[in-house]
């Protein structure tokens, strides 16, 4: 979030553009010079700014995206093999059934409930804040990458989106690929 935080931070630090007044072009050389000189210094300007909006957005992105392709099963998901949860199961059905074998399932379970909470709450989020990014700084590619993760049978985090949530991501994805349309750049997909 850190790196989301000094990007908004350093986006809402964009350069004012230059108003040249019509009467600067019918002007002496002199003020025509210096106004070629400012726009030339404010062009530079520009450019570095640019530079290190797209260096503190990339941070970001990079960031974000490890959480959303977190390895082995994805961000905060137990890494155990459910093939063990099972035979666990079977074991204590088998077993007398203790009090601390039922204390350990409901807290592997109340544990369970609660990390799927937690992805459901803040994997929208973050995808959410990626499209905002990226849509800020024109990325439409990247933003179409999102879609990719998010329906991804790999990842599966379409499951954690409610209706509304989905709405919304969707229509920034289709808001990108018209941009991507427009500017025949690419194909709608980002391709």
């Amino acid at each position: 979030m850190n790196c989301f935080n000094k990007w908004i931070e350093f986006f809402n630090q964009k350069p004012n553009k230059l108003n040249h007044s019509e009467t600067s072009f019918a002007g002496s050389f002199a003020d025509r010079m210096a106004n070629d000189y400012q726009q030339k210094h404010f062009d530079d300007t520009i450019s570095k700014w640019n530079t290190k909006a797209l260096q503190c957005c990339n941070e970001a992105k990079e960031k974000f995206f490890n959480i959303l392709t977190f390895p082995s099963g994805g961000w905060m998901i137990d890494m155990f093999d459910e093939k063990e949860m099972k035979e666990d199961e079977n074991d204590d059905e088998m077993n007398c059934s203790n009090s601390s074998n039922e204390s350990a399932k409901r807290e592997d379970s109340v544990r369970l409930n609660q990390m799927v909470a937690i992805r459901k709450l803040y994997i929208p989020y973050i995808c959410i804040i990626l499209c905002e990014m990226f849509s800020k700084m024109g990325l439409d590619k990247e933003l179409i990458e999102i879609s990719d993760i998010v329906a991804s049978e790999r990842y599966k985090l379409y499951d954690l989106f409610d209706l509304s949530q989905m709405k919304s991501l969707l229509n920034k994805i289709a808001l990108a690929s018209v941009q991507l349309l427009e500017n025949n750049k690419f194909d709608f997909l980002g391709y």
